[in-house]
């Protein structure tokens, strides 16, 4: 459950990220610039989910040195979106409207929002649970140190 809530976690910053990025391009566009969708960051991060979901696996399966191994990957997939940067800035496509980036703008705040409920909801049962552990230890705890033959 926890690397669920985690998984949410991240949905929620790619989400926040991405309403940065599409309220950059409105601001843009509201200045009177002709603005492309960020085609090329979008598959970085793509990218960087395949990634790092694996080696987080073998990690916690080896040892505590998991602080090396992020600096690594970190450094890995900033020189993906260096790469990638050249590309986003070739206009591909058609220019973006101010409804086509708002309707964006909208789709990745509720997507933010679900992940954000969904995370809540694990919240509250990793809570429940945890509670029901420790309701079920002291029940144990009662029930061995009763004397033997009374219950």
């Amino acid at each position: 459950m926890k690397e669920s809530k985690g998984v949410y976690s991240e949905l929620m910053d790619d989400a926040e990220e991405q309403i940065d990025v599409w309220d950059a391009l409105r601001n843009e566009l509201v200045n009177g610039k002709t603005v492309f969708a960020p085609k090329a960051k979008v598959s970085g991060k793509k990218r960087k989910a395949k990634t790092s979901r694996q080696p987080l696996k073998k990690r916690r399966a080896q040892s505590d040195s998991d602080s090396a191994d992020d600096d690594l990957e970190d450094e890995d997939f900033g020189d993906d979106e260096s790469s990638d940067g050249s590309e986003s800035t070739e206009e591909i496509g058609e220019p973006l409207t101010e409804e086509t980036v708002s309707h964006k703008i909208s789709e990745f705040k509720a997507n933010k929002k679900r992940a954000r409920q969904e995370r809540s909801e694990l919240d509250n049962k990793i809570k429940a649970l945890g509670i029901e552990i420790k309701t079920k230890q002291v029940r144990n705890t009662q029930i061995l140190s009763s004397p033997i033959g009374t219950s």
